[in-house]
């Protein structure tokens, strides 16, 4: 068993370093202490923040994306994650015992991958974050408990819905691909022909593909990548409506405007506004 505590600017960022979908035959357990994107587990797109934690089985394709703000220069964001990597050899000796056959069922349906919750949470991070340094004798009790703090608990959900048998990698790569085009070129014109090219599909495919995949349509998705890079501009900097709107990738500032109410309930000026006066009472 491998616990690592990982501190850095950003989990995986797609202008600093292509981004890795990836698996592996070990099980894994993730926490997110810090930090906040998307995270890209088999055929399912959500979001992560602090006090996420998945546990996947062997083999999961799985990728996490921190969200733009922390790769932009001069980004004072940063993560920080529990990693746990469990050698399977270890936990199909643990699964011989007959006193643990549920913890050998849990770890057959964990390729469907687990989000845990509640208390159970709030226990395995504490075991986690109290000890970060173990003998060896303290590794295979920590193992145990976490094994059985997963294996009983209801306080987990299950994120795919299936055991992946409809999934390949080629198919996770391709949003990871369309992810980075679109974070990199956020600020220019986005054409639905040009990101339906990069995932070698016709343009009504890729839609339907990349709704079933992040739950939005795709134009929607950029449009709320927009505006959330736009609150940044108007709390950090003094730049005017209308090159903030440039800035974002918005044609127009009257655009940008009606899209911003619409997604936060505030003009562009009424959030700066609020966000200058609650700094302020702060």
């Amino acid at each position: 068993m491998k616990l690592e505590v990982r501190n850095q600017p950003f989990l995986c960022s797609p202008l600093h370093a292509h981004p890795s979908y990836h698996s592996h035959p070990e099980p894994e357990l993730v926490y997110i202490i810090n930090g906040y994107g998307k995270r890209l587990i088999g055929n399912r797109s959500d979001d992560f923040g602090p006090g996420d934690m998945v546990f996947l089985g062997s083999n999961v394709p799985h990728v996490w994306l921190s969200d733009p703000a922390f790769y932009e220069e001069n980004s004072v964001e940063s993560c920080q994650v529990i990693v746990i990597h469990f050698q399977q050899e270890y936990l199909d000796l643990l699964c011989t015992a007959k006193e643990l056959r549920f913890v050998k069922e849990m770890l057959s349906q964990s390729v469907q991958g687990f989000t845990i919750h509640g208390d159970t949470r709030d226990c395995i991070a504490h075991l986690v974050t109290s000890t970060p340094t173990l003998s060896g004798f303290e590794r295979v009790q920590l193992l145990l408990k976490l094994m059985h703090a997963i294996a009983c608990t209801e306080e987990k959900k299950k994120i795919l819905e299936d055991n992946l048998s409809s999934h390949t990698q080629e198919n996770g790569d391709r949003l990871v691909y369309v992810l980075d085009y679109v974070s990199v070129n956020l600020h220019r014109k986005i054409l639905l022909k040009d990101v339906s090219q990069i995932a070698c599909m016709t343009e009504q495919s890729f839609c339907r593909y990349f709704k079933r995949r992040v739950k939005k349509t795709f134009f929607q998705y950029v449009i709320d990548l927009r505006i959330e890079s736009a609150k940044d501009l108007l709390i950090q900097t003094d730049k005017t409506i209308n090159n903030i709107a440039y800035l974002c990738g918005f044609n127009t500032s009257s655009h940008f405007c009606h899209c911003f109410k619409m997604g936060t309930g505030y003009s562009p000026t009424q959030y700066r506004a609020d966000a200058t006066r609650n700094s302020i009472l702060a």
